[in-house]
């Protein structure tokens, strides 16, 4: 692809690699121009490119070295010699009132706009996720096909998504971005997200039908797939008297996928993946599949999952729940959907306001209040509530009682 007229002092960027193009690379393409100035490409051995427009409250120099390192911590954790990728970040349209972020990932590449005043260490985590992309499930081997689609296995969703979840704190913690308390947060987090769903039982093929329809069947993949990989992970290193973990299994899969012609891929089907887990582990796993995704069995965590730092607990929360419609009013800068008998209304949050921000809480975190900042005929308000509704549920939480970050 040859690019003309490109402006003086602009340059163009892209993914293309220095080797013949398989069609799915052709087809799955970044390609970007800008001034020179909004452009850097680091690295010896590597080549990372990052492309960085529009005003936010961290500068390019900031935002190149949390890039840098994110990625520097993925090839180290996989081992890998990846030459090449494209990060791309623009500003938000002047038009946009209120925080927003979308992005993709493609070949060797993440194409990604937020508004000024996106949180960098969230932007950290997203960007970390998308980049675990790259392996997994691409460099591991090929999708399932399947032609019958009435007899169609599940798909391969808790792989996809909640193992690079997985792969995503193992980079974090690599790069020490975090540490093992915050591991533990993020874990807990995510049990009060799965414990507190009213999806939490969904079957697999009813996950793929809504998964695009609602956020809770969204996330079952993630939640249940995380979870999933940090029990294997525990099994492992009890197995193999913390010998070898779950990274250990993954890189195989790695480099047996890269030796393998590509006409003879391994398939990544639930049974194939879990296969390669089970020896280490010495059981079958993809009973832990077919029990707690395609069957929508609570799962629940290993108790030895943080070793001696932490105790696994049970809590009574309650239900996470905002009390409004976030997606419309996110998409429209109008508050709407307040529900009369919660808190967000009780607290003066009200249908018709200006949605400014979110100030602060949120997230799933139901014991924390959430603060936004609205607007009121023309008069800014900061409404203060806890987003919670519902009966209470016992959910397993990890307590740390040593240090676990030594």
């Amino acid at each position: 692809i040859a690019w003309t007229g490109i402006p003086a002092g602009w340059e163009a960027v892209d993914t293309l690699p220095d080797r013949p193009l398989r069609p799915h690379e052709v087809s799955s393409q970044i390609l970007a121009i800008a001034p020179t100035e909004d452009i850097a490409v680091i690295g010896e051995n590597y080549e990372l490119t990052i492309l960085k427009s529009g005003q936010h409250d961290f500068d390019s120099k900031t935002f190149q070295t949390e890039m840098a390192e994110i990625y520097l911590s993925f090839n180290a954790l996989w081992r890998a010699d990846d030459p090449k990728f494209l990060v791309t970040l623009l500003g938000a349209p002047d038009a946009a009132s209120y925080s927003s972020f979308t992005g993709t990932g493609r070949f060797n590449s993440f194409a990604s706009a937020a508004s000024g005043d996106i949180d960098l260490d969230f932007l950290s985590q997203f960007f970390a996720h998308e980049v675990g992309h790259h392996w997994i499930p691409g460099q591991l081997g090929r999708w399932p096909s399947c032609n019958d689609e009435e007899n169609c296995s599940p798909r391969i969703s808790w792989f996809s998504e909640g193992f690079t979840d997985f792969i995503m704190t193992q980079a974090m913690l690599t790069d020490g971005g975090w540490t093992q308390d915050e591991l533990l947060n993020y874990t807990n987090q995510y049990l009060r997200d799965y414990y507190l769903s009213p999806a939490q039982t969904a079957r697999a093929h009813t996950i793929d039908e809504l998964f695009w329809q609602d956020y809770e069947y969204e996330k079952q993949p993630y939640w249940r797939g995380f979870l999933l990989a940090m029990n294997w992970d525990a099994e492992i290193r009890q197995q193999s008297s913390e010998t070898k973990s779950a990274m250990d299994v993954l890189r195989t899969m790695y480099e047996n996928a890269k030796a393998a012609p590509d006409s003879d891929k391994p398939e990544l089907t639930s049974e194939y993946i879990t296969q390669q887990f089970s020896a280490l582990a010495r059981r079958d796993l993809f009973q832990d599949v077919e029990e707690h995704y395609y069957n929508g069995e609570v799962l629940k965590p290993n108790s030895e999952m943080f070793g001696k730092c932490a105790k696994l607990k049970y809590k009574s929360l309650s239900p996470y729940d905002v009390g409004f419609d976030t997606g419309e009013t996110l998409s429209t800068g109008i508050v709407t959907g307040v529900a009369h008998s919660h808190n967000a209304a009780a607290a003066g949050l009200e249908n018709g306001q200006k949605f400014i921000a979110k100030v602060s809480g949120g997230g799933g975190d139901s014991t924390t209040p959430i603060v936004l900042e609205v607007e009121d005929n023309g008069k800014v308000l900061n409404v203060s509530y806890l987003p919670v509704s519902g009966d209470k549920v016992q959910v397993p939480q990890f307590v740390r009682v040593n240090n676990c970050n030594p």
